[in-house]
């Protein structure tokens, strides 16, 4: 596997984790899960945060 293809893959786990605190946000909500809910929130910008490094690093992989 190169590089490339790891960070490819590393950024469908952490979209895939969005997708999962996502929807864990949902029923925190729906029970009024207040730490569940914070976690949650923290998770997702966590998640999304890591997508974003990686595809600059891929960015930065494919232009060199």
């Amino acid at each position: 596997m190169t590089r490339q293809e790891r960070i490819s893959a590393e950024i469908e786990v952490w979209e895939n984790a969005v997708l999962v605190y996502t929807k864990n946000m949902e029923e925190d909500i729906k029970y009024g899960d207040y730490g569940g809910m914070q976690y949650s929130k923290h998770m997702i910008q966590f998640s999304q945060k890591k997508v974003e490094e990686l595809e600059i690093e891929l960015q930065q992989l494919r232009s060199a």
